[in-house]
């Protein structure tokens, strides 16, 4: 895989949520995508997760950035989304194309499967052709393996139906698979939370899996979370809002670093 450090993991800062969830989730901070692109350049984030608008002014940055002898994180075009303002709306459907990421210098695509929908063939017809259309022009395919809306999100996240979730990646042909972490009992503990958390990432065979950081959380609860993800085997994480809407940003994105060192 091209977005992968020297170790094979993978760490993507994702920021795909200004279309998914809307403006409620981002601060002054994290409005400026420039602030974003400078955080994600400067840590030790393997890719960027972005939208068309984004990564198209993304790639003036990398095209300069070629210029001026800059190393920017790798693109990763996230080429399906959907609003939050239908409660309803469980289907993505692709809106950009394998030659426009090309064209950009993008490195990866993400594209994301609701599980459970009703429109779930016609998301997995469009992700088995962009996969083999990934393959042919050499980026990698990162699937987005979510649950449908219909479900409670408890029931959606459970352990079982994540570790499905694992698994659908390898059967689309991902090079790599995002799965939200799962729901665990409040009275798990620890260990018996790894062990389902490693039987999650072997399900998935050669796929790298990596891990959604979720919903904001306080910023310990969330360290705590990482440090269980490293130990599972996991690949690496896909984190968002737990970074850039954290009051220091940089500061949470080295803990989460030196933990996976």
């Amino acid at each position: 895989m091209k977005i992968t450090n020297n170790k094979g993991q993978v760490f993507i800062l994702a920021y795909d949520q200004g279309m998914e969830i809307g403006p409620s989730c981002l601060n002054s901070w994290s409005s400026d995508i420039y602030n974003i692109f400078k955080l994600a350049q400067e840590q030790g984030f393997t890719g960027i997760a972005l939208q068309k608008g984004p990564a198209s002014h993304y790639s003036q940055k990398y095209k300069l950035g070629s210029m001026l002898n800059f190393s920017p994180t790798s693109l990763v075009l996230k080429i399906n989304g959907k609003t939050r303002m239908s409660a309803t709306n469980d289907v993505s459907l692709a809106y950009s194309t394998i030659e426009y990421a090309v064209s950009i210098g993008a490195t990866a695509i993400g594209y994301t499967v609701y599980w459970g929908s009703e429109y779930e063939s016609d998301m997995v017809r469009e992700a088995g052709i962009l996969q083999e259309s990934t393959k042919v022009a050499g980026l990698d395919f990162v699937l987005w393996s979510y649950p449908s809306k219909k479900e409670h999100d408890e029931l959606s996240t459970s352990p079982k139906n994540i570790a499905y979730h694992a698994r659908l990646g390898l059967e689309i042909g991902a090079d790599a698979v995002k799965i939200k972490y799962p729901h665990f009992s409040e009275d798990m503990n620890q260990d018996d939370k790894l062990s389902i958390l490693s039987e999650i990432v072997q399900i998935a065979g050669p796929t790298k899996v990596i891990f959604a950081g979720g919903i904001e959380t306080k910023e310990e609860d969330f360290l705590n979370r990482v440090q269980l993800l490293k130990s599972s085997g996991s690949a690496g994480m896909a984190v968002g809002r737990n970074i850039w809407a954290s009051k220091n940003p940089y500061e949470v994105a080295k803990r989460m670093f030196e933990i996976w060192k």
